[in-house]
C-alpha cells in the first residue's frame, strides 16, 4: 500500500555536469520525479563513484574537462562486469549525428540534448530498462506541484502580461520553461539556480577575456562552451549564438580579433546579467508560461 510505498528508498541517479547551473537544475528536476541524485562536476568523478556504488542510471555530459563523458563512458563500459553496467544517458548540447555516433560507439544508451526540459528528462528516463521496475516515482508533493501548475497556468492565461514578450536578445518562453520545470511555486529552486548564474558567469567571462588575451585558444573554447550553456538554459538566445561562434573560430585556431570579440560578448553579457540580476531581486516579475505548460508531472497515469 502508500505506507510500504512511502518507505521505499528513492532510487539514485549519478549525474555528471560541469556547469553548475545545468547540473543543480537538472537536480531539482530529479529530485522533484522522486530521484535521489547524486552530482559530480567530471568524468573522472563519475567513474570514482560507480567505483564506491551501484547505480541503475548514469547522466553524463559530453564536454567536461579532467575526463570528457565519452571517455568516462568507455572506461564505465570497460571497468565493470555486466551486473553492475548502468543505463547511460548522455547529455550533449551539440545533436549532430557524429556526436552521437562517437558517444555510441562509446557505449551510450541514449542522447539527451541541452537544454533539458522535465519532459525530455521524464521521456529519456522512461526508457531505462532498469528503472521500469521502479514504481513511476510521483510523490504526492508532485502531483501536487502539477495541479498548482495548472492552476498557475490557468491564471496566467488571464493576465498576459509578460506572455511571449521575446526580447530579441532574451526567449522568455526558456525561463518560463525552466521556472515551470523546476516547480512553479518553488522560489528557492528559481534563486538557486539564478544565484548561481550571477556567481558563476562572471567568471567565465573573466576567463574568456583572459584566454583571448594570451590567447590560449583550447581555454578559450571551453569557457565559451561553458557560457553557452548556461545561456541556453536562461533563454538568453543572442549571446548564446555569439558564444557558439565564437567557441566554433576557437576550435578551428582562428586567432585573428579574439579580444575585440571577447569585448563585444562582455557587452552583451552585461545585459543578461543585469537582467538576471533584476530577476533575482525582483525588480522584474519571473516570466509566465504563454501556454498551458505540458511538463508539469501528470501524476500516476
Amino acid at each position: 500500500g502508500p505506507a510500504a510505498e512511502a518507505a521505499a528508498p528513492r532510487t539514485r541517479i549519478l549525474l555528471a555536469d560541469d556547469d553548475p547551473v545545468n547540473r543543480e537544475v537538472l537536480q531539482y528536476m530529479l529530485e522533484g520525479l522522486g530521484y535521489a541524485v547524486v552530482s559530480v562536476a567530471n568524468g573522472l568523478l563519475a567513474v570514482q563513484a560507480l567505483e564506491q556504488a551501484y547505480f541503475p542510471l548514469a547522466i553524463i555530459d559530453h564536454q567536461m574537462p579532467e575526463m570528457d563523458g565519452q571517455t568516462a563512458i568507455r572506461v564505465i563500459r570497460q571497468a565493470f562486469p555486466p551486473g553492475v553496467q548502468p543505463f547511460i544517458i548522455a547529455l550533449t548540447a551539440d545533436a549532430r549525428i557524429e556526436t552521437q555516433q562517437v558517444l555510441q560507439e562509446a557505449g551510450a544508451d541514449i542522447f539527451l540534448s541541452k537544454p533539458v526540459t522535465r519532459q525530455t528528462l521524464s521521456q529519456a528516463l522512461a526508457r531505462s530498462p532498469r528503472l521500469s521496475a521502479v514504481s513511476q516515482p510521483e510523490s504526492a508533493a508532485a502531483q501536487d506541484s502539477a495541479l498548482q501548475d495548472s492552476a498557475l497556468q490557468e491564471s496566467t492565461l488571464q493576465s498576459s502580461t509578460l506572455q511571449g514578450s521575446t526580447l530579441s536578445w532574451l526567449d522568455t518562453s526558456v525561463l518560463a520553461d525552466l521556472y515551470a520545470s523546476l516547480g512553479a511555486y518553488n522560489q528557492q529552486a528559481h534563486h538557486q539556480v539564478l544565484d548561481l548564474f550571477l556567481d558563476s558567469a562572471p567568471k567565465l567571462v573573466q576567463n574568456i577575456r583572459a584566454a583571448a588575451q594570451i590567447p590560449d585558444l583550447e581555454a578559450l573554447a571551453a569557457n565559451l562552451h561553458a557560457l553557452k550553456g548556461s545561456c541556453e538554459l536562461f533563454g538568453a538566445v543572442r549571446l548564446a549564438a555569439r558564444c557558439r561562434e565564437f567557441e566554433n573560430e576557437a576550435r578551428a585556431g582562428r586567432t585573428n580579433h579574439l579580444e575585440d570579440q571577447a569585448a563585444d560578448l562582455d557587452v552583451l553579457f552585461q545585459q543578461v546579467y543585469n537582467y538576471i540580476a533584476d530577476l533575482r531581486s525582483g525588480k522584474i516579475p519571473p516570466p509566465q508560461p504563454s501556454a498551458p505548460h505540458p511538463e508539469a508531472p501528470q501524476g500516476n497515469r
